[in-house]
């Protein structure tokens, strides 16, 4: 499953359909472009509370299953919070999460 999803989400961001950097990430929440946003594991915890707080009053899901090398790994850049921006990708992570 894990394998599916970071090959997902590098299709995304070959297709610009990712926002990296938290500026950027919260930039789009405010936009409300943001289908989930994915907060690396080993962030620190003020960033990850901070995350999930703006995730929570934009009503967004944010998926913390992931550490900052894979995510990183999968978009071939170094990252640390990124956010999916396209609803066909989103709806593509969500049958991968649930096994299908």
């Amino acid at each position: 499953m894990k394998e599916k999803i970071f090959q997902l989400l590098g299709l995304a961001f070959r297709a610009n359909k990712i926002v990296t950097g938290e500026d950027n990430v919260i930039h789009a929440l405010q936009k409300k472009i943001v289908k989930i946003v994915f907060i690396a594991s080993d962030c620190s915890n003020k960033t990850i509370d901070t995350f999930e707080k703006k995730c929570f009053f934009y009503k967004i899901p944010c998926n913390k299953m992931f550490s900052s090398d894979e995510i990183s790994r999968s978009l071939g850049k170094i990252r640390k919070i990124i956010a999916l921006c396209d609803e066909g990708f989103y709806m593509t992570y969500q049958k991968y999460m649930r096994g299908e």
